[in-house]
């Protein structure tokens, strides 16, 4: 029981952080995100990173937006 409720408030602190880094762009390293992310899939499952994964994918397509928008 205490491993499960660990990973929830682990699960909502990396959210959080990981929002925060992605959105000003203070991540020392976008692919060791990704890689944490792999790792935390791989020991958590695929369910757990889900959320996570979808960060990635919305700053993605931002950046695509912002792009075609410029030009």
């Amino acid at each position: 029981m205490y491993t499960l409720q660990g990973k929830d408030v682990f699960e909502a602190f990396y959210k959080k952080d990981l929002a925060r880094r992605l959105l000003v762009q203070r991540s020392a390293s976008v692919d060791a995100e990704r890689s944490m992310l792999t790792k935390l899939k791989q020991e958590c499952g695929p369910r757990f990173t889900q959320n996570l994964e979808g960060m990635f994918k919305d700053i993605d397509v931002s950046k695509d937006i912002m792009q075609a928008y410029n030009e």
